[in-house]
């Protein structure tokens, strides 16, 4: 939906998911819009920090799952730096019409 909204409009389209299965089933859609260079702001959640590369329920590093797929992919791994990742992301995800990406450590703290 996010990346229809963008094409059908030359907005920001933006989409949200859990981590894990989530995010990766943003991966289709994040593709579609990197191909027709529509702008789209993906944000994933992702589990507690102490738990990344434990195999734990929901692992997976999506950081590295859409490097190919996005012009700027970052984790936000506290409060504090949520507004300035977030700013940077849609910039970005307008300047050079490619998906941006930004992580937080849970689906609603972003």
């Amino acid at each position: 939906m996010a990346c229809g909204y963008a094409k059908w409009t030359g907005r920001l389209g933006v989409c949200l998911a859990a981590s894990g299965p989530g995010g990766i089933h943003l991966l289709n859609g994040l593709y579609d819009a990197k191909l027709d260079q529509a702008p789209v702001l993906a944000i994933t959640g992702l589990q507690h920090h102490g738990l990344i590369s434990t195999g734990t329920q929901q692992d997976a590093e999506l950081d590295k799952l859409f490097m190919d797929v996005c012009v700027y992919n970052a984790r936000i791994m506290g409060t504090t730096h949520v507004e300035n990742v977030t700013e940077i992301a849609c910039r970005l995800s307008r300047t050079p019409r490619w998906p941006a990406d930004t992580r937080g450590r849970a689906a609603g703290s972003v």
